[in-house]
């Protein structure tokens, strides 16, 4: 298969992901901003073509590098409510011209334990009006059944894509 296209993996924790993406990406690269994360990352994923950064998002990415694919995988719920648009909106303004961001986030009504800022109902709806026409795709899938393909109908984790 040939490979296409610079992925960049947002909060990529362990590099599993990413070092996947790497098989089928030009240039993949993952961040995060946990160090023992991304140390562990560096050395569990050698050989995969994965490039891992240790770093807070978006400081840690130069703002005029360009992303056809970026990753926001289980991530949001992990950023404050108040940096969500900022974070959104760096990750947009990294994209390529055609390029996509691909977000899934537990959808949860009550934040617990380390998700700080889940997408409820109200917030989802607020975010989506800010994202407007750039939403390429909005729906959801069930984590517990990820064959069962996306839905319309709440499951378990909510699905964007979203383009520039």
């Amino acid at each position: 298969m040939e490979k296409r296209g610079a992925v960049l993996d947002l909060g990529c924790g362990a590099g599993q992901n990413t070092a996947m993406l790497a098989r089928y990406s030009r240039w993949a690269e993952g961040v995060d901003h946990d160090e023992k994360a991304i140390k562990f990352a560096m050395k569990h994923n050698t050989g995969s073509g994965a490039v891992f950064k240790w770093g807070s998002f978006p400081h840690c990415i130069k703002p005029s590098e360009r992303f056809d694919y970026i990753f926001c995988i289980e991530t949001m719920e992990h950023v404050h409510y108040g940096d969500q648009v900022k974070f959104l909106q760096s990750a947009i303004d990294l994209l390529s011209p055609e390029g996509r961001l691909f977000i899934t986030t537990p959808n949860e009504e009550e934040s617990s334990g380390h998700h700080i800022g889940i997408w409820s109902k109200k917030f989802r709806k607020e975010m989506l009006e800010f994202l407007g026409k750039r939403v390429a795709y909005h729906g959801f899938i069930d984590n517990q059944k990820p064959d069962a393909g996306f839905s319309d109908d709440p499951k378990s984790h909510l699905v964007l894509v979203i383009k520039r």
